[in-house]
């Protein structure tokens, strides 16, 4: 009897653990003594993700050391908590059923001790005379320590030169880039487009880093925006999870206003 209990109740556990879903492997709050060494501070890195894909059709993402992805829906707009990780290789991968590819995968590694922004976005072009979405992602890593606040805008929007208004001010935006503005404590920023605001009006409360990726809604229409609150992070060049890029032309800029 004894025997068929104690079997159950592990049947039990393992059923319990595979309705568990994992996006990413978290470090535990208290890790074993044999574990101590490997999730001290300078053995993890920290990871946020911000989703600006604007399209109708639903994202997925995973991002795990495992080569099977546990999926995990995505809002448009919506930022991860800044999530402490073990170092090592991930496998990220992305779905969204609208792109040309609806699945797409890479690695990303993470470094002892590192901040990093992973943002997922789509680029339109052209092909065959039609406007197709490619997935793509970008990855952000801090920078040195902070020197005041600083204000950093990144179009996401595929096109040449996109126009915002930053406070009133006509300011336009070069596509993947970030554009950097100095701004001080107890600002209050408004940024918008067309006359339409991308994002509620925030202030400048912290000497860090304030980023706001900028991307269309295909529902609405409309540029839309997301804002994250970082440390210092430095844009590096985005990777490209298609690799056909010459075979395609890129939407015309909109005209300036």
């Amino acid at each position: 009897m004894k025997k068929r209990i104690l079997l159950l109740l592990c049947l039990l556990g393992s059923s319990l653990q595979a309705q568990s879903p994992e996006v990413v492997e978290p470090v535990p709050a208290k890790p074993a003594p044999a574990e101590a060494e490997e999730f001290a501070p300078g053995n993890i890195a920290f990871v946020r993700i911000v989703n600006a894909i604007g399209l109708k059709t639903p994202t997925r993402l995973s991002l795990r050391r495992a080569s099977e992805p546990t999926w995990t829906p995505f809002e448009i707009g919506e930022a991860s908590s800044m999530m402490p990780m073990r170092l090592g290789s991930y496998n990220l991968n992305l779905e969204n059923a609208g792109c040309e590819k609806p699945q797409v995968k890479d690695s990303v590694d993470l470094s002892a001790g590192g901040y990093y922004l992973i943002v997922v976005y789509t680029e339109e072009v052209v092909k065959d005379d039609k406007i197709v979405h490619r997935l793509q992602y970008s990855k952000l890593r801090r920078s040195g320590s902070n020197n005041g606040a600083k204000l950093s805008i990144v179009s996401l929007v595929s096109q040449d030169a996109l126009p915002v208004e930053l406070n009133g001010r006509q300011v336009t935006l070069p596509p993947r880039r970030a554009q950097h503005f100095d701004v001080k404590v107890d600002d209050e920023i408004s940024i918008a487009h067309g006359g339409q605001p991308v994002t509620a009006t925030f202030p400048i409360v912290e000497e860090i880093s304030y980023i706001v990726f900028l991307y269309r809604n295909e529902a609405s229409k409309q540029v839309e925006g997301t804002l994250a609150k970082e440390i210092n992070v430095v844009l590096e060049i985005p990777r490209a999870l298609n690799g056909d890029e010459a075979e395609a032309e890129k939407p015309k800029a909109e005209p300036q206003p």
